[in-house]
């Protein structure tokens, strides 16, 4: 088979959006100015079944640890009605209390082949960090870690 380039894309476009409606009827509201997005910490844990038969080191599949998102964007600031609904989101939901878990989707923008939507991630998590960078020389921040709890439901785009 000749090369015939490569099918790999950038995420120019992608989304992350979090539910400010109900469990049952959600409300997908764009979190603004993403910068930086990473999905990492997934691990399938493992526990040791060697015994006193074992020829070499045995185990068992346990569980798997569903891992974090880390978020990094640009801060919007502004009034009640110029703010960025899905940031205020964020911060609403990281302060509330008792500390509540939230729905999150990742979408990707589509690529060639794909007509309707990009791949999706959609996920329930804490948002167990929410810190901002304020600097007279730079545009403020935001970074965020959104701790998945339960599985990650991974969609193909189509």
């Amino acid at each position: 088979m000749s090369y015939n380039g490569t099918k790999s894309s950038t995420a120019i476009g992608a989304i992350l959006n979090i539910n400010t409606g109900s469990v049952t009827t959600p409300t997908w509201t764009p979190v603004g100015e993403i910068t930086d997005i990473g999905f990492t910490g997934r691990q399938v844990g493992s526990e040791s079944a060697t015994n006193f038969q074992s020829t070499a080191e045995e185990f068992l599949p346990t569980l798997l640890t569903p891992g974090n998102w880390a978020v990094k964007g640009s801060r919007i600031t502004g009034t009640s009605t110029s703010r960025d609904p899905g940031q205020y989101a964020m911060e609403a939901a990281f302060t509330t209390t008792p500390p509540a878990l939230q729905m999150f989707q990742v979408i990707l923008p589509k690529t060639n082949g794909q007509t309707t939507q990009g791949d999706e991630w959609s996920f329930t998590a804490l948002i167990e960090m929410l810190n901002y960078a304020l600097n007279p020389k730079k545009i403020s921040t935001f970074d965020a870690t959104l701790k998945v709890s339960g599985a990650v439901t991974y969609a193909a785009g189509s």
